[in-house]
């Protein structure tokens, strides 16, 4: 069954003028503020980047299905897992199998003593960045996504190593990725649709935007 997407290659463009006070919305590689000639006059300039996030948070106010942006995948995941009859330290397992499969963890603080034991005051330091943000990185998934690993984990009375079977990192995100399959299906999140997805340890999970910024 061949689906007709009336919509097909269809480009809508909006162009928006907004007024700011003086400021400095956004540097060059120099430091200078950036500008740009538009109707003849020079104006400053605000990066494509910076209009993504408060349209997509206006979005929320008109109602629909939305995506979670987040460092902290492994609670989104974990969440799901007890709403699906998971135990506290299951759901914990899982979401850790899941942020270790697509976040690359920081390196440990070593001691500047070597082999020495650290000190009371290394100890609190390296503790406190363990309980901090795990990752730079922001992964993005759609609640039919979040609800696809949950199911998978599941299926397999939440045992985190039945469910993701590799072990290493790229691997485990190739696997995720088959559970989760086809994106553009199983993805139901219209910020997600609109504004993209670029997963780097799983190429399949990627989304190409349906909107540009320029």
């Amino acid at each position: 069954m061949t689906i007709h997407n009336p919509f097909k290659n269809l480009r809508i463009e909006f162009h928006i003028l907004q007024s700011f006070p003086v400021t400095c919305l956004n540097r060059d590689d120099v430091g200078a503020p950036k500008t740009a000639m538009v109707g003849g006059v020079q104006r400053a300039r605000v990066s494509s980047q910076a209009w993504k996030r408060p349209v997509r948070m206006a979005m929320h106010e008109l109602g629909g299905i939305y995506g979670t942006r987040t460092k902290f995948i492994g609670k989104l995941i974990s969440d799901a897992c007890i709403a699906k009859g998971a135990t506290l330290a299951q759901a914990q397992a899982c979401g850790d199998k899941i942020e270790g499969a697509f976040i690359k963890k920081k390196e440990e603080k070593k001691s500047k003593k070597g082999k020495e034991a650290v000190t009371e005051n290394e100890a609190e330091e390296i503790e406190a960045e363990s309980n901090s943000e795990k990752s730079e990185a922001l992964l993005f998934l759609s609640p039919q996504e979040v609800m696809i690993i949950a199911e998978a984990f599941a299926s397999k009375g939440f045992n985190q190593n039945e469910a993701v079977t590799q072990k290493e990192q790229k691997k485990q995100a190739k696997e995720i990725a088959d559970l989760i399959g086809n994106a553009s299906t199983a993805m139901d999140a219209l910020d997600i649709a609109l504004f993209g997805r670029m997963v780097a340890q799983a190429a399949r999970l990627n989304v190409e935007a349906a909107a540009s910024f320029s």
